[in-house]
C-alpha cells in the first residue's frame, strides 16, 4: 500500500470516527436533555396535592418525551372484570369502559406492550366509535400504588409513532414514575387518614360539648367553711365549666343563695348543717336559690374530703339543676288537681242528676204502683202494665248509666266484707226462678262442695254480675235450662253460666262486652235491654281484678264465666245476712215518720204505707222530724236525705243522740257508695234507693223492726 492510499484510508477512519464522536455526544446531549426534562417532571410530581393532580401532571410530563398526542389513566372496578378512566386528555377516553383481555392482563402483571395495530386486539374491537381514530398506535405500562396499580394508555393517530423506542424510554423511567406515585399515595393517604382522626377527634368534641350543654350536672368543692374554691388549673379540662360560673361564686356557699321560701324552712336547713358538721355524705339535698335574679332548684350530691396528712379539708360534689323537673312535677300535679276537681265535679252532677230523675221516677212507678192496684177494666190494666213495663226499663236504664258512669270516673269503690257465699248464690237463685218458670226453662245452681262457706269481698257487686249474665241467659233461651255453676279454684273461684239458648256466632264474641252493643239489632225490640250490662259486668270483674269471657255455638247455647280472686274470710267473723223473705212479709201495723219534701213523693209513699196497712204522719224536713220523735215517738222513721234546713243525715246524728235504738231508714234518690257510707257514719239502720216499690218497703220495714241494724 502506497503512502497516499494510507493516508486516505487514515483520513477516511477519522471522518469515521469524527461523526461517530458527533453522533454521541447528540445522543448524549438529546439523553441529557430527557433525563432533565424527565427530573424536573418528577420534581413537579412530588409537588401535587392528589392523585388525580399527580396524574394530570404524568401525562404532561410524558408526553414531549414519548410523542403520544392523546393519554388516560385507567383503574379496575370493584369487580376486577373492566378498567375505567381515572384521568384522560380526551373526553372520548374518559367515557370508555375497557374489559380486561389478554393485552391488558400482561400490562397489570408488569409488562410493557406497544401496539402497532390496536384493532386487532380484544380489548379495542369493542371500542367506542369515537375511540379508534385516536388509537392508530399505543403504548400501555403499569404505574404501581400503595395498594394495587393503574394503566397508563398513551396513543396516537398514526400507526408506528408510537415503537419500541417508545416503549424503551416509558421502562427506563417507570421506576421513577412509580416511586413518585408512591409518594403522593402515600402523602395522600396519610393526609386523609390525619384528616379522617381530626374529624372523628372534632365529631367526639362536638358530642361531648353538647353532652356538656345538655347536662345540668358541675362540679363544685368548698373549703372547710363551706365556701367555693377554684380548682387547680391543671385539674380541669379547658371548657369545662361555664365561663366565669366558679369566679363569680367563690368564696360564697350555698347557703348564702337561698331563696326566702327556702330561708323559712329552719328545720330542713338546721338537719342539713347538722350533717356538714358531722362529716356526713350529703345526698339528693333539694333546695331552691335565688342566682342572677332568677329562681331555679338545685339538687346536690357531696362526700367530704381530706389533705394528705387526714385532715378535713371541706366538701366536694355535684349540683344538678332541677328546675324544669320540679316545673314539670308542678304542672302534673296541678294538672291532676284539675282532674280530680273535673272528677268530683262529675260525681257530684251524677249524684244531683240521679236525685232529680229517681224523685219524678218514684212518682211514676209508685202511681202506677197504686192504679194497678185499684179498680180498672182489662183495656186500662193492660195499658197500665205496659206503662209499668217501660217505667221499669227506663229504671234499669237510668241503674246501668249511672254505674258505668261511676266506673269510667273510678268513682266506683268495691267494698271488702266478709258475706255468706250461699246465701248470695241461692238468693240470686231464687230472685230470678220466677222469671224461668214463667218461661218454662229450668234454672239451677250448681255449686263446688268445696266452696268456702264466707268470702271476703263486695256481695253487692258480686250480685249484680250474676244477676247481669243470669238474667241474659234467661232471656235468650225459649227452652232447655241455664245453669250457674261455682267451682273452686287454687286460688280463684270461676263461675260460669251455661245456657241452652240462641247462641253466639264464635267471630263476633268479642264484641259482647263493648259499650251498647248487641250483635242483632232486632235484639233491643225482640228481647229488651240497653247493651250496658256486659260491658258494665266486665269493668265490675276487671274492678275485682279478674277476667270474664264467653264461649258460644248458635243454636246450641252460650257459656259466659268470669274468675276472681279467692279470699276466705277469717273464721270468727261476724257475718250479717238478710234472710229471704217471702214474696208478701206480715208485720204489725208500725207507727211510721215519714221525713220527705217532695209532695208528689208524699202522696205516694204515704198511700203506699197506708195500704200495707201502717200508720203515716209527715216531716217536711230534718228539723220537722226532730220534733216529731220527741213528741210522737214513732216505730219507724223513713228519712230523704236532700231536704231544706235540715238534710236527713243531721237530723239523724241528733236524733241517735236521744234514741240510739230507734230504726231510722234512709229514702233516698242518693245510691254512691259515698252515700251509702255517709248513712252508715250517721247511724241509720237500712238504705231504700228511690224509686221503691211497695214490697221493698214492707220487707225494710220488717227487717229493721226485727233486728235494727244494718242489712248486707
Amino acid at each position: 500500500m502506497s503512502w497516499s492510499q494510507m493516508h486516505d484510508r487514515q483520513q477516511l477512519e477519522l471522518h469515521d470516527t469524527q461523526l461517530e464522536l458527533a453522533a454521541s455526544r447528540e445522543r448524549e446531549q438529546k439523553l441529557q436533555a430527557e433525563n432533565s426534562w424527565l427530573l424536573k417532571g418528577i420534581a413537579t410530581l412530588t409537588r401535587s396535592q392528589s392523585i388525580h393532580g399527580l396524574l394530570e401532571t404524568l401525562i404532561g410530563v410524558l408526553k414531549p418525551l414519548i410523542g403520544f398526542e392523546q393519554a388516560a389513566i385507567l383503574f379496575t372496578d370493584e369487580k376486577g372484570q373492566d378498567l375505567r378512566c381515572l384521568v384522560a386528555s380526551a373526553p372520548a377516553l374518559e367515557r370508555q369502559c375497557w374489559p380486561v383481555g389478554p393485552v391488558f392482563r400482561r400490562v397489570l402483571a408488569g409488562e410493557t406492550v406497544v401496539l402497532f395495530d390496536p384493532s386487532q386486539t380484544s380489548e379495542f374491537t369493542t371500542c367506542h366509535p369515537d375511540i379508534m381514530p385516536l388509537v392508530g398506535s399505543v403504548l400501555l405500562t403499569s404505574l404501581q400504588l400503595v395498594q394495587g396499580k393503574l394503566m397508563l394508555l398513551c396513543c396516537h393517530s398514526e400507526r408506528h409513532q408510537l415503537d419500541l423506542r417508545s416503549r424503551s424510554l416509558i421502562q427506563r423511567y417507570r421506576p421513577l414514575m412509580d416511586q413518585a406515585l408512591l409518594n403522593v399515595d402515600y402523602r395522600a393517604r396519610l393526609e386523609r387518614l390525619v384528616k379522617e382522626k381530626t374529624q372523628a377527634l372534632r365529631r367526639s368534641q362536638e358530642r361531648f360539648r353538647q353532652f356538656a350543654e345538655m347536662a345540668s350536672d358541675w362540679f363544685w368543692i368548698t373549703d372547710t367553711e363551706q365556701r367555693f374554691i377554684q380548682f387547680p388549673m391543671e385539674d380541669v379540662e379547658p371548657g369545662a365549666f361555664t365561663s366565669g360560673l366558679m369566679e363569680q361564686i367563690a368564696g360564697r356557699r350555698f347557703i348564702d343563695y337561698r331563696s326566702e321560701r327556702e330561708l323559712a324552712k329552719r328545720e330542713k336547713w338546721q338537719r342539713y348543717m347538722q350533717d356538714i358538721a358531722a362529716r356526713r355524705s350529703i345526698r339528693s339535698f333539694r333546695f331552691e336559690v335565688l342566682f342572677n335574679e332568677q329562681l331555679r332548684w338545685l339538687s346536690i350530691n357531696a362526700d367530704p374530703y381530706y389533705d394528705e396528712q387526714g385532715e378535713f379539708a371541706g366538701y366536694r360534689g355535684t349540683v344538678n339543676d332541677i328546675t324544669s323537673q320540679i316545673t314539670r312535677n308542678q304542672e302534673l300535679k296541678r294538672a291532676k288537681q284539675r282532674a280530680d276537681a273535673a272528677n268530683r265535679a262529675k260525681s257530684q252532677f251524677l249524684a244531683v242528676m240521679s236525685h232529680e230523675i229517681r224523685t219524678p221516677m218514684q212518682a211514676i212507678l209508685g202511681m202506677l204502683e197504686l192504679l194497678e192496684q185499684s179498680e180498672l177494666t182489662s183495656s186500662q190494666r193492660e195499658l197500665i202494665h205496659h206503662v209499668s213495663h217501660s217505667a221499669s226499663l227506663l229504671q234499669t236504664l237510668l241503674h246501668d248509666v249511672l254505674d258505668l258512669s261511676r266506673i269510667e270516673s273510678r268513682a266506683m269503690r268495691l267494698e271488702s266484707i266478709p258475706f255468706s257465699s250461699r246465701f248470695v248464690l241461692n238468693s240470686v237463685i231464687t230472685q230470678l226462678s220466677e222469671q224461668a218458670r214463667n218461661k218454662g226453662i229450668a234454672l239451677r245452681l250448681d255449686m263446688d262442695p268445696m266452696l268456702p262457706s264466707h268470702l271476703l269481698g263486695d256481695p253487692l257487686r258480686l250480685t249484680q254480675i250474676l244477676f247481669n249474665l243470669l238474667g241474659n241467659a234467661i232471656k235468650f233461651t225459649t227452652r232447655g235450662e241455664v245453669v250457674l255453676s261455682v267451682q273452686r279454684e287454687p286460688e280463684r273461684l270461676l263461675f260460669s253460666v251455661k245456657d241452652t239458648g240462641i247462641g253466639i256466632p264464635e267471630a263476633r264474641c268479642h264484641e259482647l262486652f263493648h259499650l251498647f252493643r248487641q250483635l242483632d239489632p232486632s235484639t233491643t225490640r225482640r228481647f229488651g235491654g240497653t247493651g250496658l250490662g256486659l260491658a258494665i259486668s266486665k269493668r265490675l270483674v276487671e274492678l275485682m281484678h279478674g277476667e270474664i269471657g264467653v264461649e258460644s255455638q248458635v243454636g246450641v247455647g252460650s257459656r259466659f264465666w268470669f274468675r276472681i280472686p279467692l279470699i276466705v274470710a277469717e273464721d270468727g267473723v261476724r257475718v250479717d245476712v238478710l234472710p229471704v223473705e217471702p214474696e208478701h212479709e206480715e208485720i204489725p201495723p208500725q207507727h211510721i215518720l215519714l221525713v220527705e219534701d217532695s209532695i208528689v213523693n208524699q202522696q205516694v209513699l204515704q198511700a203506699m204505707l197506708r195500704k200495707l196497712g201502717h200508720k203515716v204522719c209527715l216531716a217536711v224536713n230534718g228539723r220537722l222530724a226532730i220534733e216529731a220523735v220527741r213528741e210522737m215517738g214513732p216505730d219507724v222513721v223513713l228519712m230523704d236525705l236532700r231536704m231544706p234546713e235540715m238534710d236527713g243525715l243531721e237530723a239523724t246524728r241528733r236524733i241517735r243522740q236521744t234514741h240510739p235504738e230507734l230504726p231510722i231508714l234512709a229514702l233516698t234518690a242518693n245510691v254512691s257508695d259515698d252515700d251509702v257510707q255517709a248513712c252508715r257514719e250517721a247511724g241509720m239502720c237500712d238504705i231504700i234507693g228511690k224509686p221503691v216499690t211497695s214490697a221493698r218497703l214492707q220487707k225494710a220495714l220488717a227487717l229493721a223492726c226485727g233486728q235494727k241494724k244494718w242489712s248486707t
